[in-house]
């Protein structure tokens, strides 16, 4: 049974409840595609794809993105309530890719423990823009290379709520570990960002981020760079 199978069944007839999806060991060579909003899905029935065993390295969903029309392992488009946790995605095209791509109206996302590689320095690792975005915490993940580790923009009419990154581990993206903008009162809290020798590189970026603003604990290990950390009109 391929990934890309639960996702077409869940948009195709959607939920009635929580749904957990438990993945078995093994190494699945698939493209998931785009993934479209899950019809049943709320704040109680939520869904949670992750491992069976717990262990982010037992399983490993990898595509070599090096075409246009394959940038994105998981484009997730207006998905809300959903949980990825405990697996490895690594977007294997040396030109361009991405493992998560989310855009779009989005909420309620869970991106937990998971071990997210880029074989480029392109695309970011994690993206997420194009829409009103709330709730998201992307905690205790390992981000491998990508030209950022993490690319959170929020709109410059409705800014991103609730956004919580803490405990992950960034290394070796282009030009930004974490770069945010569009934010109100995020936290940016513990987190280990390390690179090469990108003279423009900034470990954490920040752009229009508003009110109680919090960056605590961060490890940023650079060899050469402009920043550790940059803000850019954050009040």
């Amino acid at each position: 049974t391929m990934v890309s199978e639960a996702f077409d069944d869940l948009q195709l007839v959607g939920i009635l409840g929580p749904v957990t999806f438990e993945i078995r060991n093994g190494e699945y060579d698939e493209y998931i595609g785009e993934v479209g909003p899950i019809p049943g899905a709320n704040a109680t029935d939520t869904i949670v794809f992750k491992s069976e065993s717990g262990n982010p390295a037992d399983v490993v969903i990898h595509y070599s993105t090096d075409e246009t029309n394959y940038r994105n392992i998981f484009h997730f488009k207006g998905l809300d309530h959903f949980t990825l946790m405990d697996v490895t995605v690594s977007a294997t095209g040396d030109n361009f890719g991405s493992t998560l791509n989310f855009n779009g109206n989005c909420e309620n996302i869970n991106i937990i423990n998971n071990i997210l590689a880029s074989a480029n320095t392109i695309d970011a690792v994690l993206g997420f823009s194009g829409g009103v975005i709330n709730d998201i915490s992307i905690k205790n993940n390992s981000f491998s290379k990508g030209g950022r580790g993490i690319y959170f923009y929020g709109a410059s009419d409705n800014f991103a709520t609730n956004t919580v990154i803490e405990n992950n581990k960034s290394t070796g993206a282009l030009t930004d570990g974490i770069n945010l903008r569009y934010h109100l009162s995020p936290h940016i809290n513990n987190n280990t960002i390390s690179t090469g020798v990108n003279p423009g590189f900034a470990g954490i970026r920040l752009r229009d981020c508003e009110k109680d603003l919090e960056v605590i604990g961060n490890k940023i290990d650079i060899e050469s760079g402009d920043y550790g950390m940059r803000l850019h009109n954050c009040n």
